[in-house]
């Protein structure tokens, strides 16, 4: 979706270009890429997301793109914080209170912050590879060969070699990191000239090297934003109802078979693994609609979408109109918790509305699938799968609904 219109914003340090699809008034998502990518990462993702009537934005990150700082004496920052600060700012002043956010690489990483920091402004999270806040006291040591082998990058940038190479071959450089961060994608070469373009901004090279030099101390932050990484270093937890999409063939981050980041989040959250997919998870994994499942979170009587996921073994079923994936373990999170009003500069905003009582899915169509089965369900009605068939019962007078623990565990076809 080249074509699609650029707007602009002006914040305290940048004016970002961003994206939107769909209508003014719908709910808000928040779509954001990483390095070295672009927004078309979304480009199979955000559309779909505004034709169904939320407001997707998604915007060019510092350093990419059309996006500019806005002073020649502003220090062109690429370290986590700024990265944040750039997140909350953009949606003070497109007046979003709350949002849905999903990210990766550098993009997820914003995304985390916020929610971790800020969580009553995040109504769910998104986060390729879970939790992306950097360790930085501790990313002196070394790791095992293996992961400092597929780091070989980021050494690299530390280097005056490194900066020459960047800033002379910048798209060889990143289309061979496209290639070995996702290696079993067949259509990414082909597709790395869409995003190409993104990383011809005159900031990209030095935004690049500070990220990657900051996150080992070897070059000191904005010391504006001092403040937030000194937060960070705690490791602060994420509690806002989260889904970690893992690429099964990450080159650079490789998901583990135990899911060492669990214990950062605190609230409902599910990781996935998905086979075939790499380390560009939204560019990599969506398909059309009727080839995969929407996994999603209830938010004012509706379903969520915050993720693709392919399913192998139907290709050709798709939900009836009107019905919509869930994820059980995000309605249960819409029952009953309430995290009260949070202080903020010179605002105050209200709680998570996914949390608030009342917030469920009561007479709303469902589905729920899993890896091996899919269920589609009414409340109230019949609950059908290919395998199994059972009914599930909502009280349709209820103001809220219990969650769904129907789980089909047959195999599939």
């Amino acid at each position: 979706m080249t074509g699609h219109p650029i707007q602009f914003i002006r914040t305290s340090m940048l004016t970002i270009a961003y994206e939107e699809h769909g209508p003014a008034n719908g709910e808000q998502v928040i779509l954001l890429h990483g390095f070295p990518y672009s927004p078309r990462a979304f480009d199979s993702v955000a559309p779909v997301l505004g034709a169904q009537g939320y407001r997707v934005i998604v915007p060019y990150l510092r350093g990419y793109g059309p996006t500019r700082f806005n002073s020649p004496g502003t220090p062109r920052s690429g370290q986590q914080a700024a990265l944040a600060q750039d997140l909350l700012e953009l949606m003070d002043i497109l007046g979003i209170e709350q949002a849905a956010l999903c990210g990766y690489d550098w993009g997820g990483r914003a995304a985390c912050i916020v929610a971790a920091l800020w969580p009553q402004r995040v109504r769910c999270l998104v986060t390729g590879d879970g939790y992306n806040l950097q360790d930085i006291p501790n990313s002196v040591k070394p790791l095992d060969p293996q992961t400092e082998h597929r780091l070989w990058y980021q050494y690299y940038f530390h280097s005056p070699r490194g900066v020459e190479g960047l800033t002379r071959n910048r798209h060889a450089l990143c289309e061979l990191l496209w290639r070995l961060w996702s290696p079993t994608w067949d259509e990414g070469p082909a597709l790395y000239a869409r995003s190409a373009t993104a990383l011809d901004n005159p900031d990209f090279v030095e935004v690049v090297i500070h990220s990657y030099r900051h996150r080992f101390k070897y070059v000191d932050g904005d010391p504006a934003l001092e403040w937030m990484e000194q937060a960070l270093t705690r490791q602060p937890p994420i509690s806002v109802p989260t889904i970690s999409l893992c690429g099964a063939d990450d080159g650079v981050g490789p998901a583990t078979a135990n899911d060492e980041d669990r214990d950062f989040f605190t609230g409902d959250y599910e990781r996935r693994v998905l086979a075939g997919v790499g380390h560009d998870i939204p560019e990599e994994a969506p398909k059309p609609p009727s080839r995969h499942y929407w996994i999603c979170c209830s938010a004012d009587a509706k379903a969520f979408p915050i993720g693709l996921r392919s399913h192998p073994h139907r290709p050709q079923e798709t939900a009836p109109e009107g019905l919509f994936a869930t994820e059980p373990a995000l309605h249960r999170h819409a029952l009953d918790r309430h995290t009260g009003v949070a202080e903020q500069p010179a605002r105050r905003f209200h709680s998570n509305r996914l949390n608030r009582p009342g917030g469920g899915l009561a007479g709303v169509g469902a589905v729920v699938a899993h890896e091996t089965a899919f269920a589609h369900a009414r409340l109230g009605g019949e609950c059908w799968n290919p395998q199994v068939q059972g009914k599930i019962f909502a009280d349709p007078g209820m103001k809220f609904v219990k969650p769904i623990t129907f789980f089909a565990t047959t195999g599939s076809r």
